[in-house]
């Protein structure tokens, strides 16, 4: 069982005092349940229902509490600002405080997600940044250059672009250079690509509608061929034994279960 500090103060805090009632729950809620260095997986389902509400309200009061927040860059996660501040966590001493070294390694985890350069600097950025102990400042206070920041964002389209030519054996090329190109379309700030705007973006499926809708493979009447897990190709062995010669195992980094993919 975790234990965390409150801050009294927060009641004469006037952004505190702004916020509507189920806006303050929420706040204390996300205090409650992120990680120890303030971290949070959004799942807005499961809040809702732990906190009595339903989705659409509980998403509105997320967005009243954005000032004390800071969005992961695929906006599925998120960081509170002050956490470690107010739990007395401040300055880490990993050398002497086991705790936090704890925290140091969740923040190498959640690194690639918020463009953390320098944990020490995102830290202070995101204390720095808030006008009151729970509001915000200007950006997201994390020290980033902005050389640093596009050369982060070619290596989430170098990313994306790996994960969608998996699927080349299923789909025509041209159709997934396409949909390459639609979803890699950057923002007017230029920090984030079409696909990191969505809430849930799942490429398989997203290019099965792609495909449904692609003049061209419609005119064509052009056959397209299914990738598998290992499930499904285990099932359909069962009437076609030789299936596992037509098809080859792909297994990408972090995943468990390779899916299969029709060979060229």
């Amino acid at each position: 069982m975790a234990y965390r500090y409150t801050n009294t103060d927060k009641w004469s805090d006037s952004w505190f005092l702004s916020l509507k009632p189920l806006e303050k729950v929420l706040f204390d809620y996300l205090c409650d349940n992120c990680d120890i260095a303030g971290f949070i997986e959004i799942n807005t389902k499961i809040w809702a229902v732990q906190i009595g509400t339903n989705t659409r309200i509980l998403e509105g009061a997320l967005k009243g509490l954005e000032r004390g927040l800071i969005y992961s860059e695929s906006n599925d996660c998120i960081y509170l600002r002050t956490f470690l501040k107010h739990q007395k966590n401040l300055p880490l001493n990993p050398e002497k405080n086991m705790a936090h070294r704890g925290i140091i390694k969740r923040f190498e985890l959640y690194s690639f997600k918020f463009s953390i350069e320098d944990i020490y600097e995102f830290i202070k950025g995101a204390c720095k940044g808030p006008q009151s102990p729970y509001g915000n400042g200007i950006g997201n206070g994390n020290g980033i250059t902005e050389e640093k920041r596009e050369e982060l964002l070619r290596k989430r389209e170098d990313a994306f672009k790996l994960d969608v030519s998996i699927f080349s054996g299923k789909y025509p090329e041209e159709m997934i250079q396409k949909f390459y190109n639609y979803w890699t379309e950057k923002n007017k700030s230029k920090t984030k690509m079409r696909f990191e705007l969505e809430k849930v973006f799942e490429i398989s499926k997203r290019l099965a509608t792609w495909a449904s809708r692609d003049k061209d493979i419609i005119n064509s009447g052009k056959k397209v061929l299914i990738t598998l897990t290992y499930d499904e190709i285990l099932a359909a062995s069962k009437d076609d034994p030789a299936i596992w010669n037509k098809y080859d195992a792909v297994k990408r980094d972090g995943e468990k279960k390779a899916i299969f993919v029709p060979k060229k």
